[in-house]
Formats: structure tokens, C-alpha cells, sequence
């Protein structure tokens, strides 16, 4: 069992990494630019992203799946904190490298790399619990993240509800709640934009691998420390907590699955983006984007294999 779960992971995985190589493919032919992917991701981020949202939100109220949306927000948020707790505890301080360290080993990149995996894997019901997961993300990323770039504590709230997740995770939840379809003539145009995400999500990630340089990111024992704290005590982290939870309150199975595939996935590529914004040791950031990305190819398919056997 557990070695047809990882075939199966691997083969989608597998999927995945083949866009990616066709985006830094891209890179290379100069088929793309770095201003048309900075548009790319600007597209993912504020159109195709809350339309995926929207669209697995599509099914009819159901008690069941209320309860698993509270206990996936539960966990999703114990998970965040105590990963804060310990990566504070172990690389204090505001100099250049540890406040991206400390980042990077907290967030995933459960938007680009964990969605498309959850709906390869699980369907709908993946990117249902996924976005729940990238709700409770984007709490913390926006207070705690800015926060620890920042020379100050103060941040502002407003980025944590006026973001283009939260907006769709918004109105997926109205539609779920009041069991409202969308008509048809809205529906179609909305799935055929959600099923933009995996593919450009792909290629946009691969075209920033293809400026990745191994022999500095080799040199860093930092890079090491986040990759070993993201890829692999994570998702460890994760599978504690849902079977801790388990015997008391009954999570579902594609709840769970979601949740380790979110927190299983490599370093987010917000880190790289908000370590520019705040200069702090931007090489480092971008550096640990790309390479637990490629690291994810060995890392991710055992890890979703484990959680889809222990959670039958």
C-alpha cells in the first residue's frame, strides 16, 4: 500500500515538475521574459487563484464537511504557531539572514505547489481543506511574517482580509453555506480560469529555477537548517497533530491528506518576494525557494504516501 501511494504521489508529482522543466525551458529559449512572468503571477494571484477557490466551493451545504473546515482552521493554526515558537526559538535575532530563515522554515508554498498536488490527488475536496489552510497562512504571513522583516513590530491587519485568497475563500464560503449554485453561464468561464492554475502556476515556478545557482546555495548551513525544518519536520509536525486529534474529534480523510501536502510543501514564494521588499538577504530567500523546490522531489512523494496510508 504504501508503495502504490508513493507511486501515485510521485507520478502527479512527477506531472508537475515535467511544467516546471517546460518553464525553465522557456526561461532558457527566452520564450518568456522576467516582466511577462512577473505578469503570470500577478494573473495566478489575483484571477486564477480565487476562481479555483470559488469553484471547489461549488457543492451543497453538508454538516460533515462543516465540521472538517473548522478542525482543518483548528489545526491549520496551531500548526503556524508552533512552528513560529520554535523557529524564534532557534534563530533569534534581526540581522540579515535569520528573520528569512525563520520565514522559510514556516511557510509553504501551499498556493502554487499544494494546490495543484490537492486537486491532482484529491479532486475538489483537495483544493476545498487547501484553501483553509491558505487562509490561516495568510493570517500569519501578514502579521508575524512582516513583522520579523521588519526593524519594527507594528504591521498592518488589512492585508490579511483584502487579498486575493481571501476575497475567493469569502465568497466560496457564502456560496457553501446558502448552498447556492453559480449559473451556468458564469460556472463554465470559472472552471476553465481555475484549471489555468496548476499548469501557469507550474511554469512560472520553473522559470524562476531556472536562475538558480547550486554552488551558492551548497555553501549556506542556513539553507540546510530551513530546508530540513520545511520539508521534512513539517510535514512530521502535521501527521502528529491530525493524529493527536483524531481519537477526540474524527477529521476526515481528505482533510488530512490536504493539510500534510500543504504543510509538506517547499519554502513559499512570498518569502523570496517580502525578503526583497524588506532587503533582508534577498540570494538567501530565493535560494531556499528554488532549492526545496527541486528538494521536493524526493521529500514530497513519501510524506503524502505516509499520510494517505495512515489516514485510511
Amino acid at each position: 500500500m504504501i508503495i502504490e501511494n508513493t507511486l501515485l504521489t510521485a507520478s502527479q508529482i512527477c506531472t508537475l515538475f515535467i511544467l516546471m522543466g517546460v518553464g525553465a525551458l522557456c526561461r532558457r529559449l527566452n520564450i518568456l521574459t522576467d516582466k511577462a512572468v512577473e505578469s503570470l503571477v500577478k494573473l495566478l494571484v489575483n484571477i486564477v487563484t480565487p476562481a479555483l477557490i470559488i469553484d471547489a466551493f461549488q457543492c451543497p451545504f453538508q454538516s460533515e464537511l462543516l465540521g472538517d473546515l473548522a478542525i482543518t482552521a483548528a489545526i491549520s493554526a496551531i500548526f503556524h504557531i508552533l512552528l513560529i515558537l520554535l523557529c524564534t526559538a532557534l534563530f533569534p535575532g534581526r540581522d540579515d539572514s535569520n528573520p528569512v530563515i525563520r520565514m522559510a522554515s514556516v511557510f509553504s508554498n501551499a498556493g502554487f505547489m499544494g494546490l495543484p498536488l490537492e486537486y491532482a490527488i484529491l479532486g475538489k475536496a483537495g483544493v476545498f481543506f487547501g484553501s483553509v489552510y491558505i487562509a490561516s497562512f495568510n493570517c500569519f504571513i501578514w502579521t508575524w511574517g512582516i513583522a520579523t522583516l521588519q526593524d519594527k513590530t507594528k504591521s498592518s491587519l488589512r492585508p490579511i482580509f483584502v487579498n486575493p485568497g481571501c476575497i475567493g475563500l469569502t465568497i466560496g464560503l457564502s456560496l457553501f453555506f446558502s448552498s447556492c449554485t453559480i449559473p451556468k453561464p458564469i460556472a463554465e468561464p470559472l472552471y476553465a480560469l481555475s484549471s489555468l492554475n496548476t499548469p501557469l502556476a507550474m511554469l512560472a515556478v520553473g522559470y524562476n529555477l531556472g536562475s538558480v545557482k547550486p554552488a551558492i546555495i551548497a555553501k549556506s548551513a542556513a539553507f540546510y537548517f530551513a530546508a530540513a525544518i520545511r520539508l521534512v519536520l513539517s510535514p512530521l509536525l502535521m501527521i502528529g497533530l491530525i493524529c493527536i486529534t483524531r481519537p477526540f474529534i474524527n477529521i476526515g480523510r481528505p482533510a488530512s491528506i490536504a493539510l500534510v501536502i500543504a504543510a509538506a510543501a517547499p519554502v513559499a514564494a512570498l518569502v523570496a518576494v517580502l525578503s526583497a521588499k524588506y532587503k533582508k538577504n534577498m540570494p538567501l530567500a530565493t535560494g531556499l525557494v528554488s532549492g526545496t523546490t527541486l528538494l521536493s522531489i524526493a521529500t514530497l512523494p513519501p510524506a503524502v504516501a505516509a499520510a494517505m496510508y495512515i489516514f485510511k
